[in-house]
């Protein structure tokens, strides 16, 4: 019987490596567009069709030991953390195939940073639907906001874009701190940030109530805030000047 789990860690990981070499290979030769983002996209069609098969999965648990030494990375799969896959996985499908096609006429320098970080972006989101643990959760946090701000300004290198990008990765880095924060409230203890020892660990109504202010509350209100700011830093920028 396969393991899910860790199929979807080896896609993981065969983005990261096809990001890494397919940057390196559209830096000096733009002709394979098409087809280094068609190899991206099979990832995405397969971590589809396995997502539909294991929506019912029962909990799996893997510990990698990577990391800081004493802090293994702890992942877990589960109805939930497949349902997020799937949604990820289908967008990821359609997004794909549409830069195939939309990047072919750029430039090499933009191909290869967007390839780089388009794959990075989506082996961190991954990361964040599959942790088990506050380490990993952070980690994977910080790939995403990174990648995502190279992605943000890698396309048009203009005052604006560059604000742009600067607001997203302050904001998301201000959603991350808050979450940290919830995490040290939620740990039981200074050796075990596992999601399972937060879920048992005993907290006063005022410690669960803050650990919920910060990890949901404030983090939302960031997201609208970023939302709102960074859409009309950008997009009604672009249409008044066109």
């Amino acid at each position: 019987m396969f393991n899910p789990l860790t199929l979807t860690l080896d896609i993981t990981l065969y983005w990261m490596v096809l990001g890494i070499a397919g940057g390196l290979l559209l830096r000096y030769n733009t002709h394979n567009t098409r087809l280094l983002f068609l190899l991206g996209t099979l990832g995405s069609f397969f971590l589809l069709i396995l997502c539909c098969f294991t929506l019912n999965q029962s909990l799996l648990l893997i510990t990698l030991p990577l990391g800081i030494p004493g802090y293994p990375l702890h992942f877990s799969w589960d109805a939930l953390s497949a349902f997020f896959v799937l949604l990820l996985s289908a967008a990821s499908i359609g997004i794909g195939l549409f830069s195939s096609h939309y990047f072919r006429n750029v430039d090499s320098r933009t191909q290869s940073l967007l390839f780089f970080n388009y794959h990075w972006f989506l082996a961190s989101m991954i990361w964040v639907f599959l942790a088990a643990d506050a380490f990993v959760f952070l980690l994977a946090w910080e790939f995403m906001a990174l990648s995502s701000y190279f992605l943000i300004v890698a396309f048009k290198s203009t005052p604006e874009t560059s604000r742009a990008g600067f607001l997203y990765l302050l904001i998301a880095h201000l959603g991350g701190i808050a979450i940290l924060l919830s995490f040290a409230i939620m740990s039981p203890g200074p050796t075990d940030f596992t999601f399972e020892a937060m879920r048992h660990g005993p907290l006063s109504p005022t410690q669960a109530n803050w650990a919920f202010l910060l990890a949901w509350r404030l983090v939302k209100s960031i997201d609208i805030l970023l939302y709102c700011t960074w859409f009309n830093s950008t997009h009604w920028s672009h249409c008044l000047r066109s």
